[in-house]
């Protein structure tokens, strides 16, 4: 079409001689880290549910930390030994989890918790980070099936070598999709 033609020909006229087109550009508002330090990972972990028959740590979830999209860096070290997520380096973290239950009999006073919980070393007694209690998801006929989840996640100071763990009150009601369940955390 000559209008097309016209529009084109004038724009082509109005560029720099020697523009290449086919070479990157810099694009505006992209970052660009100024040091090498700056491209290095940071403290941060996201790890997936662990399908697991028996209970045999309590309500604390235990996680896969090298399936799929799983994976730590930066000086957090997953404890196989006891579920929880350890950072080597004081500062403030986002932590976040996931839990997805599957109720087979849900009734409108279905419930559970989860919970993020740190431990520390100077400190006898756990401290919880994040709770939540949850009540009345199940629709109001009872005797069927019903899913329902629950995430938490916050900002918190974190000391080097605090342990952050993961509890819901229902461990076998849990789904057993690996990407239902996860938790993780990174360093702001």
């Amino acid at each position: 079409d000559v209008v097309t033609s016209v529009c084109f020909i004038s724009l082509k006229l109005q560029l720099e001689p020697g523009t290449d087109f086919t070479a990157p550009h810099k694009q505006i508002g992209l970052y660009e880290p100024e040091s090498s330090e700056e491209q290095k990972i940071g403290a941060a972990a996201h790890v997936i549910g662990r399908i697991e028959k028996e209970n045999k740590h309590g309500n604390t979830l235990r996680w896969e930390a090298k399936t799929g999209q799983a994976f730590t860096s930066g000086g957090v070290l997953y404890r196989v030994e006891d579920g929880a997520l350890q950072v080597n380096e004081s500062g403030l973290y986002h932590i976040y989890s996931r839990v997805e239950l599957i109720f087979k009999e849900c009734s409108p006073s279905s419930s559970f918790d989860h919970l993020v919980f740190v431990r520390r070393s100077e400190q006898s007694s756990p401290q919880t980070l994040m709770e939540t209690h949850k009540v009345g998801f199940c629709p109001q006929s009872t005797g069927r099936s019903w899913t329902t989840e629950s995430y938490l996640g916050s900002a918190q100071q974190l000391k080097k070598h605090d342990k952050v763990y993961v509890n819901v009150s229902h461990r076998s009601y849990l789904s057993h999709t690996h990407y239902a369940n996860f938790f993780g955390l990174y360093k702001i």
